[in-house]
């Protein structure tokens, strides 16, 4: 079996050495920018059709030997090997700490046949859990499903996933003023029994209409509470349990503050100049927006929708619209911190939040290359008004990676995890 596993492993290197040379080949082709290679990836990755991973590796799933026939020290050597390939393709799995080198490669193995789609730049993860604690895969090594057992026992009627504020109030059984703002601290301050990821917000595009996160999102259940609230109330009502809310939530403030010795005559007010964004970077992707709005308001969008009257055309469409104004946005958030380029060699660690927000606009400028590429190959009467979108949208992305080289490390919670 040692002479076989050392062919085996022999196979994985050729693997690694022809994904390498394939990288490399492409960059050549499609010369020194990769924004292009990225516009192709994000088209393929979100209408291409998915490949089994075994393919994508140029390895059967039929030459990995079954562990039982492996000992020990073979399956902790063939469980690394594995990792490092799936790592050379961009494909990550995600196990909880302490799994054991024969569970792993066992997961790999079962794996080896999923439908993925490979991209020379991002990652994409395997997740193993689908928190259900009946099928856990990982029974000894993980306790996620118990911690969120526990957490659903602090409340006798425990609020449930995509409940909102009002189902809650009404379950602890509150009507008077006082207590309907006690309850609402509680909300607030535990939304996490409810399975919300703290910050997910922070990070996200804010198409809640497409968001698979919604049930997690303690502004999406807000909101909708909100909009409910005002639904099915009269004006005075509604007004009222947003004055329950206000008080609620300075309540919490004030708590904080007491929690960590700050007072309110401490906190330094903003410098005149600080909401005063004036970062090249910004310019430039206030110009696309512009361009985006005037194309808009002359009535280009209509034309086309025109011409080709179909799903993926509206879909494009509707991408475009709803990123041009957000990528600005966020960038200008990302550059809140700094006042001009240099400045950009002081923040500390991929997680500082500049690098989030600079992460979630590189996501729609890639989305935004993928619409334009689909109009595009659509329209070819329009393909220099779209290039010149392309170009602007290329170079952007090209100076937010510059300005934000550990942007793409950031993990946004929830989204990356």
């Amino acid at each position: 079996m040692n002479k076989y596993i050392e062919q085996l492993i022999e196979q994985f290197d050729e693997s690694k050495k022809r994904i390498v040379s394939q990288e490399e080949a492409m960059y050549i082709i499609k010369g020194t920018n990769p924004d292009e290679i990225d516009f192709e990836e994000v088209e393929n990755y979100i209408y291409g059709e998915r490949t089994p991973l075994s393919e994508i590796l140029g390895i059967d799933k039929s030459s990995l030997p079954d562990d039982s026939l492996l000992d020990d020290k073979q399956v902790e050597t063939l469980a690394l090997e594995c990792e490092e390939l799936w790592n050379c393709y961009n494909f990550y799995a995600d196990f909880p700490e302490n799994v054991p080198p024969r569970l792993r490669y066992r997961k790999f193995r079962e794996s080896w046949d999923e439908p993925s789609m490979y991209m020379s730049s991002g990652h994409s993860h395997f997740e193993f859990c689908n928190y259900d604690k009946e099928e856990c895969p990982f029974p000894e090594y993980c306790n996620k499903c118990s911690e969120l057992e526990e957490e659903y026992k602090l409340y006798e009627n425990p609020v449930q996933p995509g409940d909102t504020i009002s189902d809650f109030i009404e379950k602890q059984g509150v009507t008077d003023g006082p207590g309907r703002v006690k309850v609402l601290k509680e909300k607030i301050k535990d939304f996490d029994h409810a399975k919300c990821i703290p910050g997910i917000h922070n990070y996200c595009d804010r198409w809640c209409e497409r968001c698979q996160f919604t049930g997690n999102c303690t502004v999406f259940l807000f909101e909708k509470d909100i909009s409910e609230s005002n639904q099915q109330s009269n004006g005075n009502d509604f007004l009222d349990y947003l004055s329950l809310m206000f008080e609620a939530t300075g309540e919490i403030l004030s708590e904080q503050m007491n929690k960590f010795n700050v007072e309110f005559h401490e906190i330094v007010p903003p410098h005149p100049d600080f909401m005063h964004i004036d970062h090249p970077l910004v310019k430039f992707s206030a110009g696309y927006s512009e361009k985006v709005n005037n194309w808009y308001r002359s009535g280009c969008f209509d034309v086309i929708n025109k011409e080709n009257q179909n799903e993926i055309n509206c879909e494009a469409t509707e991408v475009i619209l709803w990123y041009h104004l957000f990528i600005t946005a966020k960038l200008e958030r990302a550059c809140l911190d700094f006042k001009d380029f240099e400045e950009f060699e002081e923040y500390d660690g991929a997680q500082y939040d500049s690098n989030g927000s600079a992460k979630i606009a590189m996501i729609a400028i890639k989305r935004s290359i993928a619409a334009w590429g689909l109009l595009l190959e659509k329209h070819l009467n329009h393909e220099d008004e779209i290039y010149s979108f392309l170009k602007i949208l290329g170079e952007l992305l090209g100076k937010t990676k510059t300005a934000f080289p550990d942007a793409e490390c950031f993990i946004r919670p929830g989204l990356d995890e």
